[in-house]
């Protein structure tokens, strides 16, 4: 309808639109349009949603480096506690063995100083055997008998257990070396006590007369006669001990002559 002016009413221009929407080109260009804007929409959305999923991964990072930095925090507080006590225990362990060889140390130094108490209280009161004299001889001539007493005295503040002696006597030409050879003695071969002062005989005896060449070169120095012994025994406390004598003859040159023993430089000894 045609106003009287000649221009179109409101109902002439919406029918004008609706017939140009009602063409197909204009409905795909509506739906393109609306598909467009929903996938703008969509995307709008997602963009949120990835941005929203930054920051949470942000704040979980941050968070994330929080617990790690408190783990490193903590894991150097666990290692300084950790030497720490590893220099505390090092240090003991230096002072501990340091106390302990210090200790070690005094006890022996105790230990040696009680056994040396000991053993000084030992040689006090332990037995002492020793030779003392030879008696016998009266002269060196033809025809005299050698009898001969050798004395051991024990000296000391315990008896002396089972005393064994070896005496003997030889005769060899002067300036040649004399080496002792101990055998039991004969007539005391048993093994005996001998208390303290008390003194303990063995006898020597020649089972023939002296010839007057032996009496001569004794007289001359030309024969030296040796006496020699050994004896064996063991304290009150078990421990052994010996000890050996050795003397030779020396006539004098008076008339009549005397005799006198002496002893020799080596085999006098005593332990």
């Amino acid at each position: 309808m045609i106003t009287p002016l000649g221009k179109p009413t409101w109902r002439d221009r919406i029918t004008a639109y609706l017939g140009r929407w009602s063409r197909p080109e204009v409905v795909v260009s509506c739906l393109l349009l609306l598909v467009t804007a929903l996938q703008a929409w969509i995307l709008l959305r997602q963009t949120d949603i990835l941005d929203q999923q930054r920051r949470d991964a942000i704040e979980g990072g941050k968070q994330t480096q929080a617990i790690v930095d408190a783990e490193k925090i903590i894991a150097r507080a666990s290692q300084s506690s950790a030497n720490s006590m590893r220099d505390s225990v090092a240090q003991a362990k230096t002072t501990l063995t340091a106390t302990l060889e210090q200790s070690r140390k005094s006890l022996q130094l105790s230990r040696k100083s009680l056994e040396r108490t000991i053993e000084i209280s030992r040689d006090d009161q332990r037995a002492w055997l020793g030779f003392s004299a030879i008696t016998g001889i009266k002269e060196i001539k033809e025809g005299s008998m050698l009898n001969l007493d050798v004395a051991w005295v024990n000296s000391g503040r315990s008896p002396a257990l089972r005393v064994q002696g070896a005496t003997g006597f030889h005769c060899q030409s002067s300036g040649t070396a004399f080496v002792p050879v101990y055998r039991p003695d004969v007539r005391t071969p048993s093994i005996s006590v001998l208390q303290q002062n008390a003194r303990h005989y063995s006898k020597l005896h020649l089972d023939r007369p002296i010839s007057k060449q032996e009496a001569d070169d004794i007289l001359t120095g030309k024969q030296i006669l040796y006496v020699f012994g050994r004896v064996t025994y063991d304290d009150v406390s078990g421990r052994h001990h010996q000890t050996t004598f050795a003397c030779y003859l020396q006539p004098s040159r008076s008339e009549p002559p005397s005799y006198s023993w002496r002893a020799l430089n080596t085999y006098n000894t005593a332990d």
